[in-house]
């Protein structure tokens, strides 16, 4: 089971000592009290990784935040990871669907937003879809095109990284990866949890669609599953529902990387 921070409630110990020393060294630096953002909005930022990425399960936390949709009473969360750059998020198409009345928000009603240490939020912006696969209900027939490329209005902060996807890599059932994501449960989804070293369970090493053993909860739908490459974290799939067996997740692959990879070009 992963461990959420900050709340207090105890967890069962199913982890190794080793794994809650590595959550430990997360959260010190996940939760570390942010710079203030003095560059302009929209200054010209670098993507570079910091060295600090090279070191496994201490860096990715940040580039995480959350959507809220809000229009005429209704509430919608989810998560969002900030990749590439720091105008670029990837997350799930249905990121502004409401299954119970079918009904779609418009995109205008949501925004993308950083919160710090405390809960609170700590950074804003509007977002505009980039790129996405299917929406609605052809989303009940497969989660394969569960998947949204958004752009934001404002420049992310100097002092979120943004994570690089990866669409070549191949995963097994041995492969161990991260889920970080917010709690729709918890202080109106103010709490960031992450379950590290969980095992993927594609039926094949391209499958588009693997199911995953990493702990979710209401409101981590867009959550990224990181793996470490070369000693970098890097996005390989975005959780997108749960079933009997476990969590659901999209490999990103297929339409959503070749999406991005024009994003890119432009």
């Amino acid at each position: 089971m992963g461990k959420r921070f900050p709340s207090k409630t105890p967890r069962r110990k199913t982890r190794s000592l080793k794994r809650s020393t590595q959550l430990a060294a997360l959260l010190s630096v996940a939760f570390a009290p942010l710079a203030p953002f003095t560059a302009p909005l929209n200054a010209r930022t670098e993507s570079r990784e910091p060295a600090s990425q090279t070191v496994p399960g201490t860096s990715f936390m940040p580039a995480v935040g959350r959507i809220v949709c809000r229009a005429s009473g209704l509430r919608l969360m989810s998560t969002a990871t900030l990749v590439e750059d720091r105008r670029t998020l990837l997350t799930v198409s249905h990121f502004n669907f409401d299954d119970a009345s079918d009904h779609a928000m418009p995109v205008e009603d949501c925004e993308f937003q950083f919160l710090d240490a405390t809960g609170r939020v700590g950074f804003r912006s509007r977002i505009e879809v980039v790129a996405r696969g299917a929406q609605g209900k052809s989303l009940r027939i497969s989660r394969a095109t569960d998947w949204a490329i958004l752009r934001l209005s404002e420049t992310a902060p100097v002092d979120r990284y943004p994570l690089m996807v990866d669409s070549t890599s191949l995963l097994d059932d041995h492969t161990p990866v991260n889920l970080v994501a917010y709690d729709g449960k918890h202080k109106m989804m103010s709490t960031q949890f992450a379950d590290s070293d969980c095992e993927p369970e594609p039926s094949s090493p391209r499958s588009i669609i693997l199911e995953h053993k990493c702990e979710t909860a209401p409101g981590a739908s867009g959550a990224p599953l990181i793996m470490m490459v070369g000693g970098h974290p890097r996005v390989v799939a975005i959780h997108t529902a749960r079933n009997s067996e476990g969590g659901l997740a999209v490999r990103f692959a297929g339409a959503a990387a070749q999406s991005m990879a024009e994003r890119n070009r432009s």
